[in-house]
Protein backbone atom coordinates (compact mmCIF):
# COMPACT_ATOMS: atom_id res chain seq x y z
CA UNK A 1 0.00 0.00 0.00
CA UNK A 2 1.21 3.42 -0.60
CA UNK A 3 0.86 6.40 1.57
CA UNK A 4 1.19 10.09 0.81
CA UNK A 5 2.98 12.34 3.81
CA UNK A 6 1.63 16.23 3.52
CA UNK A 7 2.73 19.27 5.84
CA UNK A 8 0.50 22.44 5.32
CA UNK A 9 0.81 25.73 7.05
CA UNK A 10 -2.73 25.58 6.71
CA UNK A 11 -3.16 28.79 3.83
CA UNK A 12 -7.30 28.07 2.70
CA UNK A 13 -6.10 28.73 -0.85
CA UNK A 14 -3.07 27.31 -1.19
CA UNK A 15 -4.32 24.03 0.80
CA UNK A 16 -7.43 23.58 -1.31
CA UNK A 17 -5.90 24.08 -4.89
CA UNK A 18 -3.44 21.47 -3.52
CA UNK A 19 -6.70 19.53 -2.27
CA UNK A 20 -8.42 20.28 -5.69
CA UNK A 21 -5.36 18.92 -7.50
CA UNK A 22 -5.26 16.16 -5.89
CA UNK A 23 -8.55 14.30 -7.49
CA UNK A 24 -6.37 14.06 -10.48
CA UNK A 25 -4.04 11.63 -8.91
CA UNK A 26 -5.35 9.92 -5.54
CA UNK A 27 -6.46 6.70 -7.58
CA UNK A 28 -2.50 5.95 -7.24
CA UNK A 29 -2.63 5.93 -3.67
CA UNK A 30 -4.17 4.66 -0.04
CA UNK A 31 -3.96 7.03 1.91
CA UNK A 32 -2.97 10.91 2.95
CA UNK A 33 -2.04 11.73 6.21
CA UNK A 34 -1.44 15.28 7.04
CA UNK A 35 0.20 17.68 9.28
CA UNK A 36 -1.14 20.86 10.09
CA UNK A 37 1.55 23.59 10.89
CA UNK A 38 -0.36 27.17 10.97
CA UNK A 39 1.75 30.05 10.92
CA UNK A 40 -0.19 32.12 13.24
CA UNK A 41 -2.90 30.63 15.85
CA UNK A 42 -4.83 33.99 15.76
CA UNK A 43 -6.18 32.25 12.39
CA UNK A 44 -8.25 29.29 14.70
CA UNK A 45 -11.34 29.96 12.30
CA UNK A 46 -9.54 29.34 9.57
CA UNK A 47 -8.01 26.09 11.10
CA UNK A 48 -11.63 25.05 11.69
CA UNK A 49 -12.75 25.74 8.35
CA UNK A 50 -10.06 23.42 6.68
CA UNK A 51 -10.63 20.81 9.19
CA UNK A 52 -13.99 20.43 7.61
CA UNK A 53 -13.04 20.61 4.06
CA UNK A 54 -10.38 18.43 4.80
CA UNK A 55 -13.02 15.64 6.50
CA UNK A 56 -14.79 15.31 3.55
CA UNK A 57 -12.04 12.79 2.05
CA UNK A 58 -12.08 9.66 3.67
CA UNK A 59 -8.49 9.04 2.13
CA UNK A 60 -7.12 11.47 4.44
CA UNK A 61 -6.47 11.21 8.25
CA UNK A 62 -4.90 13.70 9.99
CA UNK A 63 -2.34 13.30 11.92
CA UNK A 64 -1.65 16.68 14.08
CA UNK A 65 -2.72 19.95 14.27
CA UNK A 66 -0.94 23.21 15.27
CA UNK A 67 2.60 22.06 15.42
CA UNK A 68 5.84 24.03 14.29
CA UNK A 69 6.85 23.24 10.90
CA UNK A 70 9.87 21.18 11.44
CA UNK A 71 7.84 19.26 14.20
CA UNK A 72 5.58 18.44 11.56
CA UNK A 73 7.69 16.63 9.15
CA UNK A 74 9.26 14.55 11.67
CA UNK A 75 5.66 13.56 12.74
CA UNK A 76 4.77 12.05 9.81
CA UNK A 77 7.35 10.60 9.31
CA UNK A 78 7.43 8.49 12.75
CA UNK A 79 3.62 8.13 12.08
CA UNK A 80 2.54 4.46 12.54
CA UNK A 81 1.34 3.66 9.26
CA UNK A 82 0.26 -0.07 7.53
CA UNK A 83 1.29 1.31 3.74
CA UNK A 84 4.85 0.24 3.13
CA UNK A 85 5.83 2.85 0.27
CA UNK A 86 5.01 6.98 0.99
CA UNK A 87 5.37 9.86 -0.82
CA UNK A 88 7.08 13.10 1.31
CA UNK A 89 5.25 16.40 -0.47
CA UNK A 90 4.08 19.61 0.35
CA UNK A 91 1.12 21.72 0.11
CA UNK A 92 2.70 24.25 -2.59
CA UNK A 93 3.40 21.48 -4.79
CA UNK A 94 0.56 20.03 -7.89
CA UNK A 95 1.14 16.71 -9.21
CA UNK A 96 -0.08 16.49 -13.39
CA UNK A 97 0.63 13.36 -14.34
CA UNK A 98 -0.95 10.78 -12.38
CA UNK A 99 1.44 8.13 -14.24
CA UNK A 100 4.47 10.04 -13.11
CA UNK A 101 3.20 9.03 -9.44
CA UNK A 102 2.26 5.38 -10.42
CA UNK A 103 5.87 4.99 -11.98
CA UNK A 104 7.86 6.73 -9.10
CA UNK A 105 6.16 4.03 -6.59
CA UNK A 106 6.54 1.20 -8.85
CA UNK A 107 10.41 1.34 -9.07
CA UNK A 108 10.71 0.77 -5.61
CA UNK A 109 8.03 -1.22 -5.49
CA UNK A 110 9.56 -3.75 -7.86
CA UNK A 111 13.37 -3.18 -6.48
CA UNK A 112 14.68 -1.07 -9.07
CA UNK A 113 15.96 1.41 -6.07
CA UNK A 114 14.77 2.23 -2.67
CA UNK A 115 14.18 5.82 -3.14
CA UNK A 116 13.02 8.04 -5.58
CA UNK A 117 13.78 11.98 -4.87
CA UNK A 118 15.54 15.70 -5.56
CA UNK A 119 18.99 16.53 -3.92
CA UNK A 120 19.25 19.89 -3.08
CA UNK A 121 22.70 22.12 -1.49
CA UNK A 122 22.10 22.28 2.41
CA UNK A 123 25.57 21.19 3.27
CA UNK A 124 28.54 23.68 4.06
CA UNK A 125 30.70 23.85 1.06
CA UNK A 126 33.22 22.24 2.66
CA UNK A 127 31.07 19.13 3.75
CA UNK A 128 29.86 19.08 0.27
CA UNK A 129 33.35 18.32 -1.02
CA UNK A 130 34.48 15.66 1.92
CA UNK A 131 31.26 13.63 1.15
CA UNK A 132 32.47 13.67 -2.67
CA UNK A 133 35.52 12.01 -1.73
CA UNK A 134 33.13 9.63 0.81
CA UNK A 135 30.61 8.59 -1.93
CA UNK A 136 33.04 9.11 -5.47
CA UNK A 137 29.69 8.08 -7.50
CA UNK A 138 28.17 10.53 -6.50
CA UNK A 139 30.43 13.12 -7.27
CA UNK A 140 28.16 13.66 -10.69
CA UNK A 141 25.00 14.63 -8.68
CA UNK A 142 27.15 17.31 -6.70
CA UNK A 143 26.82 20.78 -8.70
CA UNK A 144 22.85 20.18 -7.77
CA UNK A 145 23.71 19.11 -3.58
CA UNK A 146 23.60 16.00 -1.66
CA UNK A 147 20.65 16.29 0.39
CA UNK A 148 17.19 15.04 -0.57
CA UNK A 149 14.61 17.74 -0.80
CA UNK A 150 11.59 16.74 1.51
CA UNK A 151 9.22 17.47 -1.35
CA UNK A 152 8.29 14.69 -4.10
CA UNK A 153 10.47 11.76 -2.29
CA UNK A 154 9.27 8.49 -2.57
CA UNK A 155 10.60 6.20 -0.14
CA UNK A 156 9.77 2.93 2.06
CA UNK A 157 8.39 3.59 5.47
CA UNK A 158 10.49 1.08 6.86
CA UNK A 159 13.34 2.35 6.20
CA UNK A 160 12.89 5.69 7.22
CA UNK A 161 11.20 4.93 10.49
CA UNK A 162 14.54 3.05 11.22
CA UNK A 163 16.47 6.66 10.82
CA UNK A 164 18.01 7.84 13.76
CA UNK A 165 18.89 10.83 12.77
CA UNK A 166 15.36 11.83 12.10
CA UNK A 167 13.92 15.13 10.01
CA UNK A 168 14.64 18.29 11.77
CA UNK A 169 17.54 21.57 11.46
CA UNK A 170 19.90 19.94 13.58
CA UNK A 171 23.63 20.72 14.23
CA UNK A 172 26.53 17.78 14.14
CA UNK A 173 29.78 18.56 16.24
CA UNK A 174 33.10 17.67 14.92
CA UNK A 175 34.72 14.59 15.61
CA UNK A 176 33.29 11.02 15.76
CA UNK A 177 30.14 10.53 13.55
CA UNK A 178 27.80 7.34 14.07
CA UNK A 179 25.75 8.30 10.62
CA UNK A 180 29.13 8.50 8.14
CA UNK A 181 31.18 6.39 10.11
CA UNK A 182 33.85 8.58 10.06
CA UNK A 183 35.04 11.77 12.17
CA UNK A 184 34.26 14.93 10.69
CA UNK A 185 37.02 17.61 10.74
CA UNK A 186 34.51 20.61 11.56
CA UNK A 187 30.83 21.08 13.14
CA UNK A 188 28.03 20.96 10.31
CA UNK A 189 24.87 22.92 10.26
CA UNK A 190 22.17 20.17 9.07
CA UNK A 191 19.13 21.50 7.00
CA UNK A 192 15.72 19.50 7.10
CA UNK A 193 16.54 16.24 5.56
CA UNK A 194 20.24 16.95 5.53
CA UNK A 195 20.98 14.21 8.30
CA UNK A 196 18.86 12.01 7.14
CA UNK A 197 20.31 12.06 3.80
CA UNK A 198 23.40 11.27 5.28
CA UNK A 199 22.86 8.31 7.29
CA UNK A 200 20.23 6.66 3.97
CA UNK A 201 23.30 6.68 1.94
CA UNK A 202 25.75 5.61 4.24
CA UNK A 203 23.21 2.33 4.94
CA UNK A 204 23.77 1.98 1.12
CA UNK A 205 20.54 2.78 0.10
CA UNK A 206 19.85 3.43 -3.92
CA UNK A 207 18.22 6.36 -5.35
CA UNK A 208 17.14 7.69 -8.74
CA UNK A 209 16.64 11.45 -9.18
CA UNK A 210 13.56 13.14 -10.38
CA UNK A 211 13.37 17.60 -10.76
CA UNK A 212 11.27 19.40 -8.83
CA UNK A 213 10.41 21.60 -12.02
CA UNK A 214 10.40 24.24 -9.39
CA UNK A 215 8.44 27.63 -10.83
CA UNK A 216 11.46 29.89 -10.60
CA UNK A 217 12.51 27.48 -13.73
CA UNK A 218 9.46 28.21 -15.77
CA UNK A 219 10.73 30.28 -18.68
CA UNK A 220 13.14 26.81 -19.64
CA UNK A 221 9.87 24.61 -19.42
CA UNK A 222 6.82 26.77 -19.96
CA UNK A 223 6.91 25.14 -23.56
CA UNK A 224 6.27 21.69 -22.01
CA UNK A 225 4.21 19.52 -20.47
CA UNK A 226 5.44 18.90 -17.30
CA UNK A 227 4.34 16.08 -14.95
CA UNK A 228 4.62 17.97 -11.66
CA UNK A 229 5.79 21.51 -9.85
CA UNK A 230 6.82 22.55 -6.70
CA UNK A 231 6.62 26.42 -6.13
CA UNK A 232 8.10 27.05 -3.13
CA UNK A 233 7.80 30.57 -0.73
CA UNK A 234 3.95 30.16 -0.92
CA UNK A 235 4.35 30.70 3.05
CA UNK A 236 5.72 34.01 2.91
CA UNK A 237 2.11 35.51 2.40
CA UNK A 238 1.64 34.87 5.85
CA UNK A 239 4.29 37.49 6.41
CA UNK A 240 1.96 40.26 4.58
CA UNK A 241 -1.40 39.09 6.75
CA UNK A 242 0.49 39.14 9.98
CA UNK A 243 2.67 42.26 9.78
CA UNK A 244 1.57 43.83 6.20
CA UNK A 245 3.07 44.56 3.40
CA UNK A 246 5.83 47.28 2.61
CA UNK A 247 9.12 47.82 0.61
CA UNK A 248 10.95 46.48 3.78
CA UNK A 249 10.32 42.83 3.85
CA UNK A 250 9.25 42.43 0.12
CA UNK A 251 10.66 40.13 -1.98
CA UNK A 252 12.28 40.61 -5.74
CA UNK A 253 10.02 41.30 -7.96
CA UNK A 254 11.01 38.18 -10.29
CA UNK A 255 10.51 36.00 -6.55
CA UNK A 256 6.96 38.12 -6.32
CA UNK A 257 6.23 36.94 -10.28
CA UNK A 258 5.96 33.12 -9.49
CA UNK A 259 4.24 33.39 -5.99
CA UNK A 260 1.71 36.17 -7.19
CA UNK A 261 0.56 33.23 -10.61
CA UNK A 262 -0.39 30.89 -7.36
CA UNK A 263 -2.22 33.32 -5.04
CA UNK A 264 -3.79 34.43 -7.46
CA UNK A 265 -4.93 31.51 -9.45
CA UNK A 266 -5.95 29.87 -6.12
CA UNK A 267 -8.19 32.88 -5.29
CA UNK A 268 -9.94 33.08 -8.14
CA UNK A 269 -10.93 29.32 -7.89
CA UNK A 270 -12.38 29.16 -4.52
CA UNK A 271 -15.03 30.92 -2.97
CA UNK A 272 -14.98 31.06 1.01
CA UNK A 273 -18.39 32.60 2.27
CA UNK A 274 -17.38 30.82 5.49
CA UNK A 275 -14.39 32.82 6.31
CA UNK A 276 -15.28 36.03 4.20
CA UNK A 277 -13.42 38.17 6.52
CA UNK A 278 -10.12 36.13 5.71
CA UNK A 279 -10.41 36.01 2.04
CA UNK A 280 -10.86 39.86 2.00
CA UNK A 281 -7.89 39.83 3.98
CA UNK A 282 -6.06 37.91 1.90
CA UNK A 283 -7.22 39.77 -1.06
CA UNK A 284 -6.02 42.50 0.35
CA UNK A 285 -2.13 41.19 0.83
CA UNK A 286 -2.28 40.05 -2.37
CA UNK A 287 -3.26 43.97 -3.90
CA UNK A 288 -0.41 45.57 -1.46
CA UNK A 289 2.39 42.60 -2.85
CA UNK A 290 1.45 43.46 -6.26
CA UNK A 291 1.62 47.56 -5.59
CA UNK A 292 5.18 46.73 -3.63
CA UNK A 293 6.79 44.24 -6.06
CA UNK A 294 5.47 46.29 -8.92
CA UNK A 295 3.99 42.31 -10.59
CA UNK A 296 0.93 43.17 -12.85
CA UNK A 297 -1.41 41.26 -14.08
CA UNK A 298 -0.45 41.55 -17.46
CA UNK A 299 2.71 39.38 -16.58
CA UNK A 300 1.17 36.55 -14.09
CA UNK A 301 -1.71 36.21 -17.14
CA UNK A 302 0.18 33.61 -19.39
CA UNK A 303 1.15 31.75 -16.68
CA UNK A 304 -2.21 31.22 -14.64
CA UNK A 305 -3.41 30.02 -17.89
CA UNK A 306 -0.32 27.61 -18.33
CA UNK A 307 -1.16 25.64 -14.66
CA UNK A 308 -4.42 25.93 -15.03
CA UNK A 309 -4.68 23.75 -18.01
CA UNK A 310 -2.39 21.21 -16.15
CA UNK A 311 -4.28 21.56 -13.22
Amino acid sequence: MRAVLLTSIVDPFILRLWLYNFRKWEQNVDKVYISLAPRNGKYQAVMDYMLKVISKNPKIQIVEAGMEMNTSFHKLLTNPMPEETFLLTQDDAYIFDPGMVDACFRSIEEGWTDIVASNQFTYPAWLNEYLIKLYPSEASQANRGLAFYPNFFFGKVKDIQASKAGIHVQQWPAGDNEYLGVSLPETADMDLMGAMSLELRHKGLRWQYVPQYQDGYWEQWKDKQIPWTHVTGLSSIWNGIVSGVSESNAYPHNIMLQRLTWYVLAYEMFKMPEIQWFVDEYKKVIDDIMKVSGVTREEIESRIKYFKELL
